[in-house]
């Protein structure tokens, strides 16, 4: 069974913006953007999947501080962020070379994340190696697992 490498990258914004409460495409295109600008093959990889399944999931961005979330008539229209808006990007990698090349790039560039023209500078990361087989049997019992 292979390993999920699980990246928890923290950014902080370099000017102000707004976004759609739920970015998925936004942050999705983002963060290909992102490996694309140090390893088009790897941009690739992840983008095509292999076989016709896809080799990565990610949460959309999630704001920590210097946000405000605005209404738009009866529904959330938005996520406006300042200057300095801290946020998170969760991407899990399914695949044993995409997580390699990914680990590689990460640990000799400095990546930046830029979302609707506004660049986001990376100031923490975190990497999380998960066992499926340790998480079925018991031994390394995570706090939420999700099953598909």
């Amino acid at each position: 069974m292979v390993s999920v490498v699980y990246f928890v990258f923290e950014f902080s914004a370099g000017g102000g913006g707004s976004l759609p409460v739920f970015a998925g495409a936004e942050s999705r295109g983002a963060f290909l953007g992102m490996v694309r600008r140090l390893d088009s093959g790897l941009s690739e990889l992840l983008h095509s999947g292999r076989g016709g399944r896809s080799v990565f999931s990610l949460k959309p961005l999630r704001f920590l501080s210097g946000y405000s979330i605005v209404e738009s008539g009866l529904s959330v229209g938005g996520v406006v962020f300042e200057r300095g808006a801290r946020c998170s990007l969760e991407v899990a990698v399914f695949d044993e070379e995409a997580s390699r090349r990914l680990v590689s790039i990460l640990a000799t560039s400095p990546l930046g994340l830029e979302v609707n023209g506004v660049e986001f500078g990376l100031v923490g990361l975190s990497i999380r190696i998960i066992d499926p087989s340790s998480v079925i049997s018991g031994e390394d019992a995570p706090e939420a697992l999700d099953v598909r």
